[in-house]
């Protein structure tokens, strides 16, 4: 048995191309206007030193932002924490012992 006649996928695809029946053909003018279409796209996306500096702030103010807010979330937790560690003592029973808490009396 022999397999000749039978296509393997590559040319399959090539075949097309091969035996000219594309239909798009893309002439110079066309890839001229591409390349100045592209350099237009590039030339408008340039950065000048002003706007560098300006990012350069704004990523500072954010980053300030972020340690302010950290710092707050420190605080709170510290806070929560003293105020789970310390006992939670009855009054009358503190005054019957003869003191209000192990704090110093000075003001």
């Amino acid at each position: 048995m022999q397999f000749q006649n039978v296509p393997n996928r590559k040319s399959f695809r090539l075949r097309p191309l091969l035996l000219g029946l594309c239909e798009t053909v893309i002439s110079l003018v066309q890839v001229q206007q591409r390349f100045e279409n592209l350099k237009k796209r590039k030339d408008t996306g340039g950065f000048t030193e002003q706007d560098f500096d300006e990012r350069i702030w704004k990523q500072q103010q954010e980053e300030e932002e972020r340690k302010r807010q950290r710092r707050e979330k420190k605080k709170e937790k510290k806070k929560e924490r003293a105020a789970e560690e310390e006992p939670e003592m009855d009054p009358d029973v503190a005054a019957m012992m003869g003191f209000g808490g192990f704090r110093t009396s000075k003001k």
